[in-house]
């Protein structure tokens, strides 16, 4: 061991981390920590109901005592030879060097001399005795000059020479079995390690250098990837807080605009709604302090094993580097081939939300979300859903999470959590002589969901029947889907029904999305019941019903549209029956159904790409969603898509309708209203932040 390397020995090396004194009797624990025998002796003793395990006092790690005892532990042999080197060097290097004491004879006279294999000083006439004996006359000994020169070249200042076995008395250990990883003696690999492969211990020194040195690259290169993912999660973490912050801010600004109205009621939902952001906080940072807490373990534990490694190749003899071998390596391996913890890429910001129009009026503030999105039509109408996605939603929640498949939105669930759906069929089409404001309504339906992480939505967005700028009679507006990737239906909300001459809204309901899951019956004026909706996802496909003249009086018969009115004369043509989740809507025979042989087309399934029914007249369609086609001039209206289909429109006067479309809810906390949505459908989807 050189003189500079000597001075190099780190003060940690050769002190207890319990006792913060030098070792005594240093035991080696498998995570490569150093401490006295004693020191472990009381440490296992205080630790209650863990048996035969010990728990690194500074690591933490759990191992199990060989045999049940501190004393199975394998002694540090590295430390006690670098101690005996730092020990003969600061003898030397003090002003008293030429004082140096004999360790043999009484009274002590001055040493003149180091043996290599005692490892004491010895005087001129101990030496001499030294050399007569026969125990001892073969060892080494050198001068002080001799032993300075040795320690400034890096030779070891104790004889190479390996310990003796246990089992032999005198059998110097100097061959190491590669199959049982261990030195052994000569006596040793005749008789229980003959079938083995071992090798003279000098020889493969080498070989285990280069093993260790490559491991030593390896974890030094995982300690800059530790370093890294330690930056990496700093710097997000300082994302994190800004944004979170930001919200804390929109929360007090927005809860300032209204606290002159509500003073006090403000004032407790921004009290909570801080909490929750603080709660948000806490579990955040708890995740976040638990991953920095595994890498700097990592980390420390990597450092631990290079500078335990490099003080070994460094510092250590031949015979500590073999004894060693199998504790570094298995060590090395064990923190090599673990998983550097991941920076999660799906932590989302939480961000405050202000109440809108479509919010519950029960409260005043918005929330906070870190998952808000709203899907629409992306800006399409009629009868076809969307080709693009556009720039709808761009700088949104949902920017790189949608994809659309035949005009349905395919959505990636974000993170697992319970989400807030709410859903809102699209009304029906208008026209210029059915108003905007009396045309059949969308249905909106809310519930709570419990999605997870990755799954995939189908979302189906209702669009709005089309504009009749020629005559009366429009389709009925579409239905609203969102189901899982088997289409397994989750929310629906059912579409208004078109209507034949509305022009005022005359507590006549039947032609808005409903909340029940059955789709509404039409409306045929005077005493007539209409034609039934389809149920239990099912397509409307009654053509049983009235038959309607211009004075309001109508009757029933058999085979109501396959032949012309009797009363009037004037063929009846029916609008196209609202599509289910299941199955179209009724449609004419001129569209390929039954009965009439002219009318609207069906709406068609969601299970089948759900789109609108074709208008016989006059851009009549029904909208995207399963709405069904009105007849376009004079005939009915197009029943409501939705979970089960809206009736079909039948022919007669005007103000006559078609059904509105049924809807479906599977979440809990369920709501929802009857034709609330005199637009076109969308989709809001909130993660609840519990």
């Amino acid at each position: 061991m050189a003189a500079s390397s000597v001075q190099d020995v780190p003060t940690g090396l050769l002190t207890c981390q319990i006792c913060l004194e030098q070792f005594t009797g240093p035991k080696l624990l498998p995570c490569l920590h150093t401490f006295c025998t004693g020191c472990l002796e009381k440490f296992v003793a205080e630790q209650r109901g863990t048996e035969d395990a010990l728990f690194c006092p500074t690591c933490q790690s759990k191992f199990l005592l060989p045999g049940g005892v501190v004393a199975g532990l394998k002694a540090n042999v590295l430390v006690q030879d670098i101690r005996g080197a730092v020990d003969v060097y600061k003898l030397l290097d003090t002003k008293d060097a030429e004082n140096i004491s004999c360790c043999s004879c009484e009274p002590r006279e001055k040493a003149t001399h180091w043996c290599l294999e005692c490892c004491e000083f010895f005087c001129t006439d101990c030496v001499a005795a030294h050399q007569r004996l026969k125990p001892t006359r073969g060892h080494e000994l050198l001068g002080k000059d001799e032993l300075r020169e040795r320690i400034a070249a890096g030779v070891a200042v104790r004889t190479q020479q390996g310990p003796t076995c246990g089992k032999h008395n005198g059998e110097i250990l100097k061959f190491y079995c590669k199959t049982c990883r261990e030195p052994v003696c000569r006596d040793c690999s005749i008789l229980k390690h003959r079938e083995h492969v071992y090798d003279y211990l000098p020889d493969i020194v080498g070989d285990i250098k280069q093993t260790l040195n490559k491991h030593l690259s390896l974890a030094e290169e995982k300690i800059d990837e530790c370093t890294k993912s330690k930056d990496k999660l700093v710097r997000k973490n300082s994302e994190r807080q800004q944004a979170l912050d930001v919200a804390v801010l929109k929360v007090t600004a927005d809860a300032d605009r209204v606290i002159q109205e509500v003073c006090e009621a403000v004032k407790r939902e921004k009290a909570a709604i801080i909490e929750q952001i603080n709660t948000v906080r806490k579990k955040n940072s708890k995740q976040l302090s638990a991953i920095a807490d595994h890498i700097s373990n990592t980390r420390s534990r990597l450092s631990t094993t290079v500078e335990f490694v490099s003080n070994m190749i460094k510092h250590g003899t031949d015979f500590d580097i073999v004894n060693l071998q199998p504790d570094v390596t298995n060590n090395l391996e064990t923190i090599l081939q673990s998983t550097t913890q991941q920076i999660p890429d799906d932590m989302r910001h939480l961000k405050y939300y202000p109440r809108t129009k479509e919010t519950s009026r029960e409260t005043f503030l918005g929330k906070v979300s870190d998952f808000n999105a709203k899907f629409t039509t992306l800006g399409t109408t009629g009868r076809l859903g969307p080709t693009t996605l556009g720039n709808h939603y761009r700088g949104q929640d949902h920017e790189h999470l949608v994809t659309l498949h035949g005009g349905i939105q395919h959505c990636i669930v974000p993170g697992t959590g319970m989400y807030s759906i709410e859903a809102a069929g699209a009304a029906a089409g208008w026209g210029i002589s059915d108003s905007k404001s009396a045309r059949g309504r969308g249905a909106i339906v809310r519930g709570l969901f419990q999605l997870q992480k990755g799954e995939i939505l189908k979302i189906l967005v209702g669009q709005e029947g089309s504009e009749n700028k020629v005559s009366c009679g429009v389709g009925g507006g579409g239905g609203t889907f969102v189901t899982k990737a088997d289409n397994t239906p989750l929310i629906i909300a059912g579409g208004g029904g078109g209507g034949r001459g509305l022009r005022t809204r005359m507590g006549n309901s039947l032609n808005d999305g409903t909340v029940s899951s059955s789709g509404n019956r039409s409306y045929g004026g005077g005493n007539s019941v209409g034609l039934s909706g389809g149920s239990e996802g099912y397509g409307a496909t009654d053509d049983s019903g009235y038959v309607g003249n211009r004075t309001g009086e109508g009757h029933w018969r058999d085979t109501v549209y396959s032949t012309l009115d009797e009363l009037t004369g004037i063929e009846a043509v029916p609008g196209g029956g609202g599509g289910g989740l299941l199955t179209h809507g009724g449609s004419s025979t001129h569209y390929g159904g039954v009965g009439a042989a002219h009318g609207g087309e069906g709406g068609k399934a969601f299970l089948n790409d759900g789109e609108g029914g074709r208008g016989t007249h006059n851009n009549a369609g029904g909208g995207f969603g399963g709405g069904g086609g009105g007849f376009g001039s004079g005939g009915g209206g197009g029943g409501g898509g939705g979970y089960s289909g809206g009736g079909r429109g039948v022919s007669g006067v005007d103000g006559t309708c078609g059904g509105g479309g049924g809807s479906f809810n599977a979440g809990s906390d369920v709501s929802g209203e009857d034709g609330a949505n005199n637009g076109p459908g969308y989709v809001h989807i909130v993660r609840e932040i519990m």
